[in-house]
């Protein structure tokens, strides 16, 4: 950073935490931004494998349902 503090210093003082070192590695804690990107990337994936399921479902009724017009 410019000012010489740690990436994650502003947010170390707003949760009233003691600031990194500014030669200390970044760290992604679980309310990062990357880490809620990724948690929503996993969620994605499931409703998209389960939407494929109920597409799939539904094709098997609307052929079934067809067959017995």
């Amino acid at each position: 950073m410019t000012l010489g503090w740690h990436p994650q210093h502003l947010n170390a003082v707003l949760h009233g935490r003691k600031p990194p070192e500014p030669n200390e590695p970044v760290t992604a804690g679980p309310d990062t931004v990357w880490s809620r990107l990724d948690t929503l990337e996993q969620r994605m994936v499931e409703i998209t494998e389960r939407l494929d399921d109920l597409k799939s479902d539904l094709s098997t009724v609307i052929e079934h349902v067809r067959k017995n017009r």
